[in-house]
């Protein structure tokens, strides 16, 4: 096994040792300014099977991480289905069909600031569907199981799906959009099941396991794929 190719990155008054290892297979490592490459080397040959695994991990996910710069003919996921950006000129509006997202961009706009009014327009649109279909999803399955929050919205969150406070408030992350429909139910029920156990005890995956018997699936697919549910 060869060991993996990275960048070293070296921080002022850093104390500890990160590796980060992206989607698109470069790995850094973050470092105290004053370490010696030796002392680099003989980290990440320690953590090599580590992070030659994170980079398997991301070969055989079903999606790829993409960069997007928010031009026609571009594919954007939602709720695990590749649509294609369609662009025309008009008042400015936005919608789903079937295979695409279509948005009409107000005249004059054009390079960068066409780009930015379609990413904007993207994300408001992405966070109006999330929000709807987030609470449609958890009331049904508060129905279900008799778990109920006192409050669901979505959040902005980059290294979270969900979170479940004590008072009874859930926020999922609007990335979640982006999976397929079993993939975002399964993080409603692990967010219902925090409403009952604040913890990730057996006794906590036995629950979510009453509502969700291929718990391990789904939470598998998210680890592999979570990477490039990105817009």
């Amino acid at each position: 096994m060869s060991p993996p190719e990275y960048t070293t990155i070296r921080k002022k008054g850093r104390r500890s040792v990160s590796i980060v290892v992206r989607p698109d297979s470069t790995v850094q490592i973050i470092v105290p300014h004053a370490m010696r490459e030796e002392a680099v080397e003989n980290i990440v040959a320690s953590k090599q099977r580590w992070i030659n695994k994170k980079l398997d991990d991301f070969k055989k996910s079903d999606f790829q991480y993409t960069d997007h710069f928010y031009k026609e003919g571009e594919l954007f996921l939602f709720m695990g289905r590749h649509l294609t950006l369609v662009t025309s000129t008009g008042r400015g509006s936005i919608s789903i069909c079937n295979t695409t997202i279509k948005v009409t961009v107000p005249p004059g706009l054009q390079g960068e600031d066409r780009a930015n009014y379609i990413k904007h327009k993207l994300h408001d649109h992405y966070h109006t569907e999330a929000l709807r279909i987030f609470r449609e999803k958890t009331a049904k399955i508060a129905d279900m199981s008799g778990l109920t929050p006192v409050y669901v919205a979505v959040k902005d969150y980059t290294s979270r799906w969900g979170t479940c406070f004590s008072d009874g408030r859930i926020y999922f992350s609007i990335r979640l959009i982006l999976a397929p429909e079993s993939i975002i139910e399964y993080v409603i029920v692990h967010e219902l099941c925090h409403l009952m156990i604040p913890n990730h005890s057996r006794r906590f995956w036995r629950l979510v396991e009453t509502f969700i018997p291929d718990w391990k699936v789904r939470r598998k697919w998210l680890r592999l794929n979570g990477h490039a549910l990105n817009f």
